[in-house]
């Protein structure tokens, strides 16, 4: 007769991956995300003999530069139209570039991108708007609030702040990112508790299963009934084993708690 799989035996306290307190993706990152797979469909098209022979390579060349992608896009046009033995107009190309290169890199993009601390575009190193506004934008970012609130969203800092306000949003982000770690530990603490308490409960599943088939299974054997008799007492002692692993994280995260209720400051 087939024997009920035993929990305990298969399964563990797993170490799962603790979730986090990430923020979600601000509008503007996305933004970029979409720039870059359009950029990388784009870039795997090819044009057709009709667009090489019949390719403003100046328009080309302010679109590709409008669109934020690099220089060296030509090199894609001219890999496109090589098979058609048609090489495109550099000069006309690169012209339309830098025009193009001008209306992404602005002002107010540069500001944006200082606000979010992102790092210095190099698409944009040439121009003079751009830098201007991501300094601006800077000066909204680096400071102790921002970094704590980036600390506290476990955000990876990128050392783009200047040393004069640098010192300030370090400070926050580092008390930031302490209550960060000490809330991701609290809550992997907590999973592997989720755990334990969902083995526990397989097993006093398995335990009255067994303790079922013992009372009523009339043709069980002698050497199964103490088979089962024995798994039963495996499986009340695995219990017992994961509820001290479960006192033992108890007094851990509590001990936490207290350490992270210190750090925010918040009697007990």
């Amino acid at each position: 007769m087939p024997r009920p799989q035993l929990w305990w035996q298969t399964e563990g306290v797993s170490d799962k991956k603790t979730q986090t307190f990430m923020q979600g993706k601000n509008t503007l990152y996305i933004r970029y995300l979409l720039v870059l797979l359009v950029i990388f469909i784009s870039g795997c098209g090819s044009m057709s003999r009709d667009e090489c022979v019949n390719a403003d390579w100046r328009t080309i060349g302010f679109e590709d530069g409008a669109n934020g992608k690099p220089p060296g896009r030509i090199g894609d046009h001219r890999k496109a139209c090589a098979s058609h033995d048609i090489v495109p107009n550099r000069d006309a190309y690169l012209t339309g570039y830098s025009e193009g290169n001008q209306t992404f890199c602005t002002f107010e993009r540069g500001q944006r991108e200082g606000q979010y601390g992102y790092r210095s575009n190099d698409l944009c190193a040439a121009n003079t708007d751009y830098p201007a506004g991501r300094q601006d934008g800077l000066v909204t970012y680096c400071t102790y609030d921002v970094g704590y609130q980036a600390g506290l969203s476990g955000e990876e800092y990128l050392r783009v702040c200047p040393r004069g306000s640098e010192m300030d949003f370090l400070a926050g982000y580092e008390f930031g990112t302490e209550v960060y770690n000490l809330s991701q530990a609290i809550i992997g603490l907590e999973l592997q508790v989720e755990d334990i308490i969902g083995v526990q409960a397989k097993n006093d599943v398995l335990i009255e299963e067994l303790q079922h088939e013992i009372v009523f299974n009339e043709e069980l054997k002698v050497v199964d009934r103490l088979e089962i008799i024995a798994d039963i007492k495996s499986l009340n002692n695995a219990n017992k084993d994961l509820e001290s692993d479960h006192l033992t994280i108890d007094v851990e995260i509590a001990h936490l708690q207290r350490e992270l209720w210190r750090l925010q400051g918040i009697e007990e």
